[in-house]
């Protein structure tokens, strides 16, 4: 049988603790990609898979109305985005609509560095994805990503199997799951 192993049980809290939150700083997201073992490089290249990706209105929201709680937009997000997102997500809204991360990505899965074209173009949805363009230690792998797909994709292959050997279990602990 061949596949990764995994826990005996699945249990959604304890998923959901994987994943940075989406409000995460670049200091917070570097911190924990590194307890990983996943370097600076790497994380800022597999955040580019929000170029298929997509978060919840709730996520950003504070990005639009009230950023770090001074009652205006984030400003630096590109106001083109930044109306669009207002009538997509509108401030008192009861149901919480989705979006696209990288917002030349619709229904086709396509990986490609158009979300790091994006973020450097003050597109970026969440607060990690523009602050990984704007920051010293992450803007310079941003700008590679963004200007040469062929690397991107080389890159983000090579940062994917890093990610899969990140809390691999061994026998006996686990199993390989038959149905998931």
């Amino acid at each position: 049988m061949i596949g990764r192993r995994d826990g005996l049980s699945s249990i959604l809290s304890e998923a959901a603790n994987l994943l940075p939150p989406a409000g995460i700083s670049v200091d917070d997201s570097i911190t924990l990609f590194a307890s990983l073992g996943i370097n600076v490089q790497d994380m800022v290249t597999l955040i580019g898979s929000h170029t298929i990706g997509f978060a919840h209105c709730s996520a950003f929201k504070d990005r639009l109305f009230n950023f770090k709680n001074i009652g205006k937009a984030d400003p630096t997000m590109n106001h083109v985005l930044l109306n669009s997102l207002k009538q997509i997500c509108p401030k008192k809204s009861a149901k919480d609509f989705i979006v696209n991360l990288d917002r030349n990505t619709r229904s086709v899965i396509n990986v490609d560095n158009s979300f790091s074209k994006e973020i450097q173009q003050k597109k970026g949805v969440l607060g990690i994805d523009q602050e990984i363009d704007l920051d010293i230690r992450t803007s310079g792998m941003v700008q590679k990503l963004a200007s040469n797909n062929t690397f991107f994709i080389e890159q983000f292959a090579a940062a994917l199997v890093k990610l899969g050997a990140v809390n691999v279990l061994l026998e006996p602990l686990g199993e390989i799951r038959k149905s998931c």
